[in-house]
């Protein structure tokens, strides 16, 4: 609901979409992405702040990506896919001898982003590339739109598929699906054995059990937002902040449990009626 892109996001996104493009025909593409406008002023000096770092070249009227700037990508992308699917990052998560390990926050964005890195990383490292969870609530699609967006379409270039099943179906919960509308991701609301887990979000992958767990009062505070909200125009910005940006205690447990795992699994599966073994 508030992550939305740069100008220069957009302008790389365009050009590498397009190709090459005026500076009005790249007006027209933020603000038909962002849906609110910017101006052409602002445009043509994000293209000047482009132009100087090398990312962008004009020719005439026009301009494209640069051809240097695409092979630095293309080196770095290299790099990075070496790195995805080093093991290194989870030795230093779960060192040698340690199978389960809890980390504190007092932020849930904070820890919003350290648990996307987690089960990014598992799923990198892991053959099955099925993602199971228990949320009560999607909050984090309200609050770090752009960021969740993100990691659904990681998701799905790394050939991965996402089985969810949901606590609860107000407007608010509801709102998340317009993210879930890839082949690669399945949910659900009906009641099932995790629905006594309200305080807790549950995931697994592999042999990975991913916990987390909210205090009981930033539970019913989320949980007031979601009952309160029946529409967009219902929904209570101050309060949203106030729980997402405030103070708020919150913990990530990574557990190392073939047992556990393959415990928590077989309820997914008897719940969806599909084998996750």
């Amino acid at each position: 609901m508030y992550g939305k892109h740069t100008v220069a996001e957009c302008v790389i996104e365009a050009l590498a979409e397009k190709e090459t493009l005026t500076a009005k025909e790249l007006l027209a593409y933020k603000n038909a992405e962002a849906g609110r406008l910017v101006t052409l002023q602002a445009i043509y000096k994000e293209l000047s702040h482009l132009l100087d770092a090398g990312v962008v070249l004009k020719s005439g009227q026009t301009y494209r990506l640069h051809a240097t700037w695409i092979n630095k990508l293309h080196r770095l992308s290299k790099k990075l896919d070496t790195l995805g699917q080093n093991t290194s990052s989870l030795n230093a998560m779960l060192p040698d001898g340690t199978t389960k390990r809890t980390w504190k926050f007092t932020n849930l964005l904070t820890m919003n982003d350290f648990w996307a890195d987690v089960l990014l990383r598992l799923l990198q490292s892991n053959p099955d590339k099925t993602l199971l969870g228990w949320n009560p609530h999607p909050w984090f699609h309200l609050v770090q739109t752009e960021k969740e967006q993100e990691f659904v379409r990681a998701l799905g270039e790394m050939g991965g598929s996402m089985y969810l099943i949901l606590g609860s179906r107000t407007y608010l919960d509801r709102w998340a699906e317009r993210f879930w509308q890839g082949e690669y991701v399945h949910y659900a609301y009906g009641k099932s054995w995790f629905h006594q887990h309200e305080t807790s979000y549950i995931n697994v992958i592999g042999d990975y059990v991913i916990t987390v767990t909210l205090s009981a009062h930033t539970v019913l505070e989320i949980d007031a937002i979601y009952k309160e909200t029946s529409s967009i125009e219902t929904i209570d910005l101050a309060a949203i902040l106030h729980v997402f940006t405030h103070e708020a205690t919150c913990k990530l447990t990574l557990t190392k449990s073939a047992r556990k795992a393959e415990g928590i699994r077989k309820k997914f599966s008897m719940y969806w009626g599909v084998s996750f073994s």
